[in-house]
């Protein structure tokens, strides 16, 4: 079993896909440690798996590229910085949930919605 791709079927160290598309789907590839794994090579492996199931329809997608050693992460396949070490998929999770909170937004709003009460209040 693998994930479907260029007519054949490929198989990352690992995947996480719900069976929800606007879920966040995981791909992992592992590297033996004496591997350099920014070499063009994996990192073409990883992005090609990330994009067949970007292609499947899930719009958020993790990519880990690990070697014991050090890690490489990609969001919908651009790269971001996550620690040398693997972590458990809530800490890949939040690479999408974060950037959902328009935190000066939600400020600007607050604002003005305090500003009119309190104007209101004193009519």
């Amino acid at each position: 079993m693998g994930i479907k791709g260029e007519g054949k079927d490929k198989k990352p160290d690992g995947w996480y896909l719900s069976k929800d598309k606007g879920a966040i789907a995981i791909i992992l590839e592992i590297k033996n440690s004496n591997e350099d794994i920014v070499k063009k090579n994996w990192i073409n492996e990883i992005k090609q798996n990330c994009q067949i199931v970007m292609d499947a329809g899930y719009t958020h997608v993790i990519g880990i590229l690990h070697n014991r050693y050090k890690t490489l992460g990609f969001k919908n396949n651009i790269p971001i910085d996550v620690t040398n070490e693997l972590q458990d998929k809530e800490y890949y999770f939040k690479f999408f949930t974060e950037e959902c909170i328009d935190k000066e937004r939600i400020y600007t709003l607050t604002a003005r919605i305090n500003n009119c009460l309190h104007l209101k209040e004193g009519e």
